[in-house]
């Protein structure tokens, strides 16, 4: 009767194994795959940085994980006022848990045009633009 017993504490060790691996299994594949963290909306963030005052051509966002817990996020903009977009945008990342950012502000006075992506690989956005 006891032969029993190992096949089957076996069995219910790997159902455990395995049940308390996928949570770990899906954020390491979320962080090899660079995705948007589960807890920040992509959207909110890119209308948020839009809404930014004297901030336009809000392109070539990225936010991704860099480990499990830690959030980066890129970005291109104008900005009338670039040290003031700045701190406001750093301030509106870190209030969504974004420590790591890494900025590109172009000065308005520069034009409208992204004038380090030269149409490659940016998308212009039209959200504040108006």
């Amino acid at each position: 009767s006891w032969q029993l017993v190992d096949p089957i504490c076996t069995l219910v060790f790997s159902v455990l194994v395995c049940y308390s691996t996928v949570g770990v299994i899906k954020s390491s594949l979320s962080v090899l795959l660079e995705e948007v963290p589960a807890h920040l909306n992509f959207e909110e963030l890119h209308q948020s940085i839009c809404n930014v005052k004297g901030v336009t051509n809000v392109h070539d966002l990225h936010i991704w994980s860099i480990a499990q817990d830690k959030a980066s996020l890129t970005c291109h903009a104008i900005a009338e006022n670039p040290e003031s977009a700045y701190n406001e945008i750093k301030a509106i990342a870190n209030r969504k848990g974004i420590h790591h950012i890494t900025l590109q502000l172009q000065p308005a006075s520069m034009g409208t045009d992204c004038v380090t992506c030269d149409g490659v690989g940016c998308f212009a956005s039209t959200h504040g633009d108006e």
